[in-house]
């Protein structure tokens, strides 16, 4: 028996199992939806087998049963009052779904949520470029707020930020170094799978996940780099950045086509607003490594029929700096969408008005000028086609790093 007294001294806990009901066919199966504790009593609540919909619309058939399986109870107000205090806590949840639910359809068309990994000069660059075209990206700390939680769960927060913006902007950059462990690997594996390749952190991947599953037609996927690919979002639109106009042009029109409140019509900044070139950074390259003082300013694939290696990749340097640069020690890094090259020693060549020096030859070492251009090629292997190098040569992506030695420092520049 539960007294009135041990009610006011005593709170129960309700725990609502099922939310919506299915009608089973079977007229010998109860539908379990919520579970009373009152001290060390256990209630069971049961609705009837064919009740379909909302909970408490079917509250007072509901049958309550101990935790032993019997539904005795000794005055005939305890049923009753269990059934109280399940409709309590049903009214309760509804209530924070109702409120949730006017959040969501609040929604500003100026608002980005944006998910990004450890890479905050792509964070930085993206939230620049999103601000010159008069949206709002949101900062972490503004999606907490939204909750009305102080320590929200990180899931709450997602949930909240995602549904209060018009778009979800999901970075990927590559933070992390991976590969499939050999004992896992397959004959048919690409190289990407077998060796060490960046990729995105596993937030972000989980991240984009969500934003994906619940806003399939609200969520870009931006990339700055390159990044190891997943299966689940290989085959979708990738906006590559980069800061070519056709690159700015390109994100700029997915945003204007979910329905963000982009603004460019008589503005120039957003031509220029966010580094995402400076941004591309080898994850795999210590701090106070990682300055680039070499900018690639072109690559192009030629095919020489007569020399002895016949495919080239040909990638020209420009030194920014204001000093006399000593570059050797040229060695190219992989990234899983680029191409699979080999630097030859001492193919080094320096830029003297129109001819490259030293001509037909190259040399291990050179002293680059302020200002002034050299060039160095690698052999692509035979798993790219020439139809592959040139396209991507001529795209707007990175598809890897050549590593050399700057002055006595390493370095890696995008190329």
């Amino acid at each position: 028996m539960i007294s009135c007294s041990r009610k006011t001294a005593m709170k129960a806990r309700v725990i609502i199992e099922r939310q919506h009901l299915d009608g089973y066919e079977d007229g010998n199966s109860l539908q379990r939806f919520a579970t009373l504790y009152f001290g060390r009593k256990e209630y069971q609540v049961y609705a009837p087998a064919r009740a379909r919909g909302q909970d408490l619309a079917w509250l007072e058939n509901c049958f309550v049963r101990t935790s032993d399986g019997y539904d005795k109870f000794d005055v005939p107000q305890e049923r009753s009052w269990i059934l109280q205090a399940v409709q309590r806590e049903l009214e309760s949840e509804m209530q924070t779904i109702t409120k949730d639910s006017a959040i969501m359809t609040e929604i500003d068309t100026r608002k980005v949520f944006v998910v990004h990994g450890r890479n905050m000069k792509a964070r930085e660059a993206v939230f620049t470029f999103l601000r010159a075209l008069d949206l709002a990206p949101m900062e972490w700390e503004e999606v907490v707020a939204l909750t009305g939680k102080a320590n929200p769960y990180i899931g709450e927060a997602l949930e909240i930020g995602f549904a209060a913006a018009q778009a979800a902007v999901v970075i990927m950059t590559g933070d992390d170094v991976a590969r499939v462990g050999k004992r896992y690997l397959l004959p048919h594996d690409p190289h990407e799978e077998k060796v060490l390749t960046p990729q995105s952190r596993p937030n972000v991947l989980f991240e984009a996940g969500m934003a994906l599953g619940k806003y399939p037609n609200r969520t870009l996927i931006l990339s700055i780099g390159t990044y190891r690919k997943f299966s689940d979002i290989d085959g979708r639109h990738v906006v590559h950045l980069s800061n070519k106009p056709s690159s700015r042009q390109a994100l700029a029109d997915r945003l204007i086509a979910i329905g963000c409140a982009v603004k460019k019509d008589n503005r120039v900044d957003w031509h220029t607003a966010g580094d995402f070139d400076g941004a591309v950074e080898d994850a795999d390259l210590p701090v106070g490594k990682e300055t680039i003082r070499l900018k690639t300013f072109s690559r192009e694939y030629k095919f020489a029929a007569t020399a002895d290696f016949k495919r080239k990749v040909w990638i020209q340097f420009l030194n920014e700096t204001d000093e006399c640069l000593t570059v050797r020690s040229a060695r190219w890094k992989s990234l899983p969408s680029g191409i699979h090259l080999t630097i030859r020693p001492g193919t080094f060549q320096l830029q003297l008005g129109n001819t490259w020096c030293p001509e037909n030859i190259g040399v291990a070492e050179l002293k680059l000028p302020p200002g002034e251009f050299c060039r160095l090629w690698a052999a692509p292997d035979d798993s790219t086609t020439d139809d592959e190098i040139k396209k991507l040569c001529i795209s707007d992506a990175p598809f890897g790093f050549v590593t050399l030695f700057v002055n006595s420092e390493e370095i890696a520049i995008p190329v």
